[in-house]
């Protein structure tokens, strides 16, 4: 048996501001744990990276980081100001995203919803992404819009978590299309508001054995609105969408007087708002304004807020949705 070598690496901080001195310089061997030094100065500290007059830090102080394959060196990074900096991150050419906000302390992060919806996107193009949530270096917290974050001074950046190869529903003719599909697991944004006037399928379509169809994906409303739907159907489970199971994300959505009636005369059917029967997924930023649930039993009429949003719950995630103004639990 041999010995196997790895010849070390030097990483080598530069303070980079006046009075600050630099951090001793650390010999580890390549693509092995680094832990970032913190750093105090006449400005905020915000981090660290590879060029001296870089504006934004690539790596945070505390985050550990195992890509160092050669020897490196580090700039600190400062600021006199001190606020929340958005990134588009890996989707180039994405739209709405939020200005820099100046402040300190307790800050609300934008509720714009950042969008990518490339001018080929359509409902055989999947080129459209969906935004799931921010993200900060060093931190594994999922950040939502309207959320709040802490800002101990310097710069916040937060950074777009995407998913790719969506389609896009730019007309009602788009959603009926999706609607006609049997089993749904593809990924859909909505490119604008749709009144839902005289539509007559839900996002399942006709079903298949009485029970409501299947959906499986990702469905994006972008903050925009659905709105003025009035569905009737006898399936066991009657809403926008039929039935959802794990792994399905519904968010950034906003439905608006829609009226689902459950028409079955039978104590077992259900009729929600948003989802029949919610047999997983995970719903995000879903806001229902003047809608109701209905259906021929009593006991059958959505009257609480997760019974308006969900005809039948079975397991789902609910991160800040509200129906009809009660925050769904």
């Amino acid at each position: 048996m041999y010995g196997v070598w790895q010849t070390p690496i030097t990483i080598t901080f530069v303070a980079n501001l006046s009075g600050v001195s630099d951090p001793s310089s650390q010999k580890i061997a390549p693509n092995t744990s680094i832990t970032m030094p913190t750093l105090t100065g006449s400005q905020y500290f915000m981090g660290w990276a590879t060029s001296q007059g870089a504006t934004t830090a690539t790596y945070n102080a505390g985050q550990s980081v195992t890509t160092f394959a050669s020897d490196t060196t580090l700039y600190g990074v400062w600021t006199t100001e001190s606020g929340i900096m958005y990134s588009a991150g890996s989707v180039a050419g994405a739209t709405d995203i939020p200005a820099t906000q100046s402040g300190s302390g307790s800050m609300t992060i934008s509720a714009q919803i950042p969008k990518y919806i490339p001018a080929d996107a359509s409902m055989t193009v999947a080129t459209a992404a969906s935004f799931n949530y921010w993200t900060k270096a060093g931190d594994s917290t999922k950040y939502y819009p309207g959320d709040t974050i802490t800002v101990s001074g310097g710069i916040v950046t937060l950074t777009a978590n995407w998913t790719t190869g969506c389609h896009a529903i730019r007309t009602v003719a788009d959603f009926q299309t999706m609607g006609n599909t049997s089993v749904n697991s593809k990924k859909y944004v909505l490119a604008a508001s749709l009144s839902l006037s005289g539509v007559t399928n839900n996002i399942g379509g006709p079903s298949t054995g009485g029970t409501g169809q299947i959906f499986e994906g990702v469905f994006n409303g972008n903050g925009y609105t659905l709105s003025n739907l009035n569905y009737s159907d006898s399936n066991n489970y009657v809403g926008l969408f039929g039935v959802t199971i794990a792994g399905v994300q519904i968010k950034y959505l906003n439905i608006d007087s829609f009226t689902i009636r459950n028409t079955g005369f039978y104590s077992t059917r259900w009729a929600g708002v948003l989802v029949g029967r919610a047999n997983g997924g995970e719903f995000t930023h879903v806001v229902i304004t003047n809608s109701t649930a209905t259906g021929n039993y009593p006991q059958d009429d959505a009257t609480t807020p997760i019974r308006i949003f969900t005809g039948q719950q079975e397991s789902a995630t609910y991160i800040n949705c509200y129906a009809n103004g009660t925050k769904v639990t």
